[in-house]
């Protein structure tokens, strides 16, 4: 009876040292579930810390260019406000002078000022087209439209839109039958704007010369301008590859259309310095 009590006494301790050795595996196998869970939460919390981290840098660059940009083009619409302001302020001040006092010009006079009201007019007119089309290349969703267009209509279009200026020799190489494939009225503009630069470049010019040419080379169709005037500046070319630049002037204004109407057609434009003179190159 003694020796069946002392065995049942190893039984029951040997139960006893099973389950606290089932307990302690329990408990160490919680306490690596929670450890790991621990680290994952870790984890999380610092790539959800550094996430956000790269979030708020984003955001604070995106807000300061955002600033930015609007501080330009506050600037850039003001220059062009006095621009577009300028024509219309002469022909209000004309019609009220020859309103009043209309014996105060002779005929000599009142010709000389309507056709200088007449040329303030007409270049109005183009400034405004040119900033229609600009705005319509600034909208996503507006895409340029692509057709043949020979290159000897686009030096006719440019031949009648600076027909007036006699001072002025202008010569237009081309070979024969040669067409690029682009938005028409985007590349009109594009050319109108440079001969509009020239031509103020050439402004105290002796025999005063424009020459646009165009040649193809292995599939791409190449457009120059070149002037023999005397010559742009580094700064003055500038807008036409960064776009934080703010034009002071005319001539800054319309190499900011160039380049934005030149980006919306895929064409690059790169500027090379003569001796004399400078020669504006379009890549198409």
């Amino acid at each position: 009876m003694e020796s069946e009590k002392e065995l049942s006494l190893r039984d029951k301790k040997l139960e006893i040292n099973n389950l606290t050795i089932a307990n302690q595996k329990k408990q160490q196998i919680a306490l690596v579930t929670g450890i790991g869970l621990l680290a994952i939460i870790g984890g999380l919390l610092f790539w959800q810390s550094r996430t956000r981290k790269k979030t708020n840098t984003t955001l604070l660059q995106l807000n300061s260019e955002l600033d930015e940009a609007n501080k330009v083009k506050a600037k850039f619409f003001a220059i062009l406000s006095h621009d577009l302001r300028s024509p219309v302020a002469n022909l209000v001040n004309f019609l009220h002078l020859q309103k009043e006092s209309p014996d105060l010009l002779n005929q000599e006079q009142t010709e000389h000022h309507q056709q200088r009201i007449s040329q303030s007019a007409e270049s109005l007119l183009e400034t405004m087209e040119s900033m229609l089309l600009w705005s319509k290349g600034q909208m996503e969703q507006f895409k340029p439209s692509s057709t043949v267009i020979p290159v000897s209509n686009l030096f006719d279009h440019i031949r009648s839109s600076f027909s007036e200026e006699s001072n002025i020799r202008f010569s237009f190489q081309s070979p024969d039958n040669l067409a690029v494939i682009t938005d028409m009225n985007y590349l009109q503009t594009i050319m109108q704007n440079l001969t509009g630069n020239a031509i103020s470049a050439l402004k105290d010019t002796p025999n005063a010369s424009i020459v646009w040419k165009a040649w193809a080379v292995d599939g791409n169709t190449y457009l120059s301008i070149t002037d023999n005037g005397p010559g742009a500046t580094e700064e003055q070319v500038k807008p036409l590859y960064d776009d934080s630049v703010v034009p002071n002037s005319r001539h800054g204004l319309g190499l900011h259309i160039i380049r934005d109407l030149a980006k919306a057609i895929k064409c690059s434009i790169s500027v090379q310095q003569q001796e004399k003179g400078t020669t504006f190159l379009l890549s198409l």
